[in-house]
């Protein structure tokens, strides 16, 4: 996948390079980004692997403008899963989840319990940020190959034989399933500056969201997402 494969380089050597930050200033590194959704993925495809979860089974991911619903979305593609946006701000939102055997929260601001009281299975993302650490191990090095680095851990804990590829579905918007092909020419066309490509998209209803190629096109560029309000 384009992006995914753009995504890990940006993180790899450009690791302070900031991919969205909130409105409050707080801001997520692609570093940061693709290691919580290292962990996520992980996550997913230990679930996946003790039957909880079969591959291409729809994850929702949850929350309203936040840097780590992007985290979310990669983590659904990494451990091949797609993934239907939901704005946790908006009417009906908790009962669009129980649709889904698991959901990813992007934010504290998430009532959990609440989700859980209508019995959601839910990984919370905020959380899971919290658990990386400078010096985790040795296992958790860079892996950028220069002399005592300091860009922190580079986790690797999804196999890229794990990712969506080719005709798989990688994002349900609305009634469209959008697949990894599909988002590579896509983007492909967004990075070359065709502009007739918009023509073909479905709406966007939800930001951030992978699936829209212009938003993917900073990303794969390394970036930053501007912010902007919910539409």
């Amino acid at each position: 996948m384009i992006l995914l494969d753009a995504f890990r380089l940006h993180a790899l050597h450009d690791s302070g390079n900031i991919i969205m930050r909130m409105v409050t200033g707080d801001a997520l590194t692609y570093r940061e980004a693709w290691n919580v959704s290292e962990l996520l993925g992980a996550h997913l495809i230990e679930r996946s692997e003790g039957g909880e979860l079969s591959r291409s089974e729809p994850i929702a991911v949850f929350g309203s403008v936040h840097p780590l619903v992007l985290s979310c979305c990669f983590a659904c593609a990494k451990s091949g899963h797609p993934y239907r946006r939901i704005d946790d701000s908006l009417p009906g939102a908790i009962e669009e989840t129980q649709q889904f055997a698991l959901v990813l929260a992007a934010s504290t601001d998430i009532l959990a319990p609440e989700l859980e009281a209508q019995g959601v299975r839910l990984l919370d993302a905020h959380r899971i940020r919290t658990y990386i650490v400078p010096g985790m191990t040795d296992d958790f090095s860079c892996g950028c190959g220069m002399q005592d680095c300091t860009h922190g851990p580079f986790l690797q804990e999804c196999s890229p034989t794990a990712w969506l590829a080719d005709d798989e579905i990688f994002a349900i918007e609305s009634d469209h399933a959008i697949t990894v092909s599909e988002h590579d020419i896509w983007l492909v066309n967004a990075l070359e500056g065709r502009q007739s490509t918009a023509a073909t998209l479905p709406p966007f209803s939800l930001f951030p969201n992978l699936a829209d190629p212009f938003l993917a096109a900073l990303i794969a560029q390394g970036k930053e997402v501007p912010h902007r309000p919910c539409e």
